[in-house]
């Protein structure tokens, strides 16, 4: 069966960088990169779907930064597994409905939704490795053959082109 549309996962700080760590960064200074990507992504035929912030469910939407392995002894991984079978149940049901959904874009260095790297055991040395919430996304069933991104808000420019020479 052909798709009718494409879908593409955004970590929510993507769509609102407001809700960040607090210490992380001015979201103004990303914003015109981040509307960009959207642009981009709708002008190519993506719809977007705003994935939810394990890190402000589980804690609060004010937090400090932490370390993956800071929020895995908090307990972070069972609200992570809970949302990713929430969000692995609506892929199934847009699947169902024609979607493709075949685009995850996290966020470099997240101890969530890091891609390639998190802080694993440092706030400030970014190690190879998924975070917590994409590890458990991309074990599901439901987002095999997803392809996986990550955006830097370090270098937002850098990852506006490099998100868009892969799409």
């Amino acid at each position: 069966m052909r798709s009718e549309w494409r879908v593409a996962l955004l970590s929510h700080c993507l769509l609102n960088p407001g809700l960040r760590a607090r210490g992380l960064g001015s979201p103004q200074e990303a914003l015109p990169h981040l509307s960009r990507l959207l642009a981009e992504l709708m002008g190519r035929g993506y719809c977007v779907l705003q994935l939810p912030c394990p890190e402000a469910a589980f804690l609060s939407v004010r937090r400090e930064p932490a370390t993956r392995a800071e929020y895995e002894r908090a307990g972070l991984r069972r609200k992570a597994v809970e949302l990713a079978e929430s969000v692995a149940g609506l892929v199934a049901s847009m699947a169902s409905a024609g979607a493709e959904v075949s685009l995850l874009i996290g966020v470099a260095g997240s101890p969530s939704c890091g891609v390639r790297t998190t802080h694993v055991t440092s706030a400030s040395v970014r190690e190879p490795g998924a975070g917590v919430f994409v590890e458990e996304l991309l074990s599901r069933p439901e987002l095999r053959g997803v392809k996986a991104l990550e955006w830097d808000f370090r270098d937002p420019e850098g990852s506006l082109a490099r998100v868009l020479a892969s799409l």
